[in-house]
């Protein structure tokens, strides 16, 4: 279970990372890959090169993980910034996770949100897993030349749409939702029970009914063009049942 101070850092950058981490793995989801520690990257089959950070090490057997910075092994400095990055950041913000070189993990743990984490914090681009007899090792890596997230409200709306149906489990889904329509240059707007997300340039939006507790309960589309009065859409979508999905329909802004 992550500390509270950790879930902060994901709740933060959860949805953006989640976002390019799909892109990704469907630009490298066939190929073969291998690392150099000596260059500090990772190529893959397809002619795909990306500068890496190491990060740390999932060891399933010992219930532990274990950062690359803490491990003591005489390893190249330059791939070491991110974790000392995160260090750093737990030292200030007093996130046990980050601070302490080693911490122990349930049976069950996954770390793909903390890995989310890591990847937002560090403004990183994705993670990548190398299996290694009962570990796993973790890397950063920039990749750009996969990595271009669609801003188009659509694809925004889309990318959300994809981790609260697929990841958003344990993570506060209304600060989530408001931290990444931001961080993509949309605007949001908070009520007690709902969060309203505008479109500039048409008009539309979307309504996230929420609950007490920050969970999304709804999203609903609104379009100016269906002739049902926004106050009278806005309502109903506030009221209506809670269900996690968009409907096929909804090309805002298209």
């Amino acid at each position: 279970m992550m500390s509270p101070q950790l879930r902060q850092i994901a709740t933060k950058y959860c949805v953006a990372a989640y976002d390019k981490q799909t892109l990704f793995s469907q630009a490298t989801a066939k190929a073969r890959w291998r690392m150099s520690i000596q260059a500090g990257e990772l190529t893959f089959s397809n002619n795909l090169t990306f500068p890496i950070q190491l990060l740390g090490v999932h060891d399933r057997t010992k219930r532990e993980w274990w950062w690359t910075w803490g491990s003591g092994q005489n390893l190249p400095g330059n791939l070491l910034h991110s974790g000392f990055h995160l260090r750093q950041l737990g030292q200030r913000f007093h996130i046990p996770e980050f601070s302490s070189p080693w911490f122990s993990v349930a049976e069950d743990f996954e770390p793909i949100t903390m890995l989310l984490a890591c990847v937002g914090a560090c403004q990183q681009d994705a993670y990548f897993g190398m299996p290694d007899g009962p570990s796993v090792v973790y890397i950063l890596l920039k990749a750009p030349q996969v990595v271009v997230p669609d801003k188009d409200f659509a694809a925004v709306m889309s990318a959300w749409n994809s981790f609260w149906l697929t990841m958003s489990a344990g993570t506060d889904e209304k600060a989530a939702l408001i931290s990444y329509v931001r961080q993509q240059g949309y605007e949001a707007e908070v009520f007690e029970h709902y969060v309203r997300i505008v479109q500039p340039a048409t008009g539309n939006y979307v309504i996230a009914r929420t609950n007490d507790k920050g969970s999304v309960e709804r999203v609903e589309p609104i379009c100016t063009s269906t002739g049902i009065p926004l106050a009278e859409a806005e309502a109903k979508a506030v009221s209506s049942s809670p269900v996690k999905s968009l409907p096929k329909w909804w090309k805002l802004g298209k």
